[in-house]
């Protein structure tokens, strides 16, 4: 068994780019399959168009975000689940060996970025064990994600509003573009935000993963 998870854990890391200590990110949606995240997008625009329209009202996607959905509320959570099996506790078990045997409390939900919207995220930690940030896509310019290090190594502040840059900032320690289909799955507690977006539009899927009420096995390494 220790030598099928050493050889999981080197394939992950052939897919997986470790862009600072703990944070990783990776293709999740190839270009072949880029159709899914349009039909996506366009499927949330329906149900937004739609809530506006009638009585019902969208809940917020947390106490940060403002415009979103929560995948559970309009009918994906068959989503959530799917992308929590197949991606993320088989990365978090090759990352994080032996940290995760269950990841079943989800909390998922779409984040909009956007002028007159929101367009930019202050500097936080997340509500989760493991984070999977997938970014749907759009037409956009700025809005990198930017990370510090985790909560409770060294002193950090978690100043807001942050910086224009990840110059100015002396915790900052590595800066992510987001891509369609591109994906970053890191720990929860690991410090972080968004920069200013400066034009356009941009959507992302989040995982929130927390370990369950019940322990559940280790996913199959071989």
């Amino acid at each position: 068994l220790s030598l099928k998870a050493d050889a999981r854990r080197e394939a992950v890391f052939k897919i997986c780019e470790e862009i600072t200590p703990g944070v990783y990110a990776f293709q999740c949606i190839s270009d072949g399959t880029a159709a899914l995240n349009q039909q996506l997008l366009e499927e949330l625009d329906n149900i937004e168009s739609w809530a506006a329209e009638s009585p019902w009202q969208l809940s917020r996607p947390n106490s940060m975000n403002r415009y979103g959905v929560v995948l559970q509320d309009v009918g994906l959570g068959a989503i959530a689940q799917s992308l929590t099996t197949a991606v993320v506790l088989p990365l978090a078990a090759a990352l994080w060996p032996g940290r995760f045997s269950d990841l079943s409390d989800i909390h998922a939900f779409t984040v909009r970025y956007r002028e007159n919207e929101d367009r930019l995220l202050d500097t936080h930690v997340d509500s989760s064990d493991v984070t999977l940030n997938l970014c749907l896509g759009g037409s956009f310019e700025g809005g990198d994600v930017y990370f510090h290090g985790p909560a409770g190594e060294g002193r950090d502040p978690m100043t807001s509003p942050h910086p224009g840059g990840p110059g100015p900032c002396s915790h900052c320690r590595a800066s992510h573009q987001h891509h369609s289909g591109t994906a970053l799955i890191h720990l929860g507690n690991h410090i972080h935000g968004a920069h200013q977006l400066r034009k356009g539009r941009r959507t992302n899927l989040i995982l929130w993963c927390r370990a369950g009420q019940k322990e559940a096995a280790l996913p199959e390494l071989d």
